[in-house]
């Protein structure tokens, strides 16, 4: 990991099309001001973790209940 000392209006490049910006600082908070091409999805850390967490629990979960519900709407003999 990088670490980097930035003040309030000071940037970094990732790569040549990404610019992060430090709009400002306040005791513990930082903010951050990210400038990128659209085609670049940008996600806070948490949100990420909680979606992939989900989606674990999903795929575990209930997949015996698919089949039944299936059951039920085909055609009786």
């Amino acid at each position: 990991m990088l670490v980097l000392t930035r003040k309030a209006g000071e940037s970094l490049y990732i790569g040549e099309d990404i610019k992060v910006t430090i709009v400002s600082t306040d005791n513990e908070k930082v903010r951050v001001g990210i400038e990128a091409p659209k085609f670049r999805r940008i996600f806070r850390e948490e949100l990420l973790l909680d979606t992939k967490t989900e989606n674990q629990m999903a795929a575990q979960s209930g997949m015996g209940e698919i089949p039944d519900l299936y059951r039920r709407f085909l055609p009786k003999d």
